[in-house]
């Protein structure tokens, strides 16, 4: 018996490819739970609700989303599952870097190099683990996630995210139809995906590995006991990372991230007034979810340098409000014409600076 779990555990750690993901599989399932199917009733609701936000999206911005893709109302375990690579564009690249830690002639650092890509198989099957628990929608993440022909919403998250802080169910359940509705709208255009992706990968490009930080760490996983704490650290798999220096495609990444998560609150304040009475708490409630210390939501953003605060995201929300109160809501919807109309640098808290640049050639 021992021999065999034994030889199942030199199988799961010995895959093939620069990033370990059977290995990441096994850590997601494992932190995510049992199956626990969603109620066909319940599920309809979230179906037919993500439907009327698409419709109000459409009358609302200049976005447009696929109309084909129903929601998939789903559970903890099958969300980790089925979004497990969906950010691999964030540990791919950094195989990669991963390489050079080996190079060096030190015994250290000849032991750190196979053990890449099993440590990234557990920091992203971790990362996604926890998110399984705490995300209540694509938007909290705030990246963009790989399409794979599917939207889903993990039901338990949302409904306990409603119950946590006395919200009424319903509003709350189209709240997260609308705002899911809005960051899927913004990334299925034609460039806004990709946009980000460049931006990361240029990014990462320019990043090396902290290997006391990793010899630290494996030291402290050979004890069981610790796994969960190393592995759900707040600082996430950045701890790892001596970025060279503050890159031109950090900043960028910033502001693009901060102005898309601020854009869908403000575009709810048109299109959700008459539909969500509770609207204004729901927003607090949530500002007040995202501003939790160390919440694995900011974990994929801090391996880029980025974290979707809510700091961050309050600048977006008022740098929406602000171009819609000065120039009007075509100005603000030009945003989504070209990738240099985004906001960039100071821009988010500059209003003026941003108009300067985007809008004055047009007069």
């Amino acid at each position: 018996m021992a021999d065999d779990i034994f030889s199942q555990l030199i199988e799961l750690f010995n895959q093939p490819g620069p990033v370990n993901w059977k290995l990441a599989r096994e850590v997601a399932v494992q932190l995510a739970g049992d199956r626990e199917p969603v109620d066909p009733w319940l599920a309809d609701e979230y179906i037919e609700l993500g439907r009327l936000a698409q419709l109000q999206i459409q009358a609302t911005t200049h976005l447009r989303a696929p109309d084909s893709l129903d929601v998939v109302p789903t559970d903890r375990h099958d969300w980790a599952t089925q979004r497990l690579q969906a950010f691999s564009y964030l540990v791919e690249p950094l195989a990669s870097q991963y390489d050079g830690v080996g190079g060096g002639s030190d015994p250290m650092s000849q032991l750190l190099k196979p053990l890449g890509p099993a440590l990234l198989g557990m920091q992203i099957g971790s990362t996604i683990g926890f998110l399984s628990h705490r995300a209540i929608g694509q938007f909290d993440i705030g990246l963009p996630a790989n399409p794979d022909g599917a939207r889903y919403v993990i039901v338990d998250n949302v409904e306990d995210f409603a119950s946590d802080y006395q919200l009424e169910p319903r509003q709350v359940r189209l709240w997260v139809a609308l705002r899911n509705g809005v960051h899927d709208a913004a990334f299925a255009g034609p460039w806004l995906r990709q946009y980000i992706i460049d931006l990361v990968e240029e990014h990462l490009a320019g990043v090396t590995f902290d290997t006391s930080h990793l010899m630290e760490t494996l030291q402290n996983l050979s004890d069981p006991s610790n796994f969960q704490q190393v592995m759900s650290d707040a600082d996430g798999l950045s701890a790892f990372l001596s970025p060279t220096s503050t890159s031109e495609a950090q900043a960028k990444a910033r502001a693009a991230l901060g102005f898309v998560s601020g854009y869908g609150d403000h575009v709810l304040g048109t299109a959700a007034s008459n539909l969500i009475p509770d609207l204004g708490a729901i927003q607090t409630a949530h500002g007040v979810k995202q501003s939790e210390p160390g919440i694995p939501e900011q974990l994929l953003t801090r391996i880029i340098g980025v974290e979707l605060t809510a700091e961050l995201h309050q600048e977006g929300v008022d740098f929406c409000d602000e171009v819609t109160r000065r120039w009007g809501s075509e100005a603000l919807e030009s945003v989504w014409a070209e990738p240099a109309n985004l906001p960039i640098g100071g821009e988010l808290t500059d209003q003026v600076a941003w108009a300067a640049r985007v809008l004055l050639p047009d007069f």
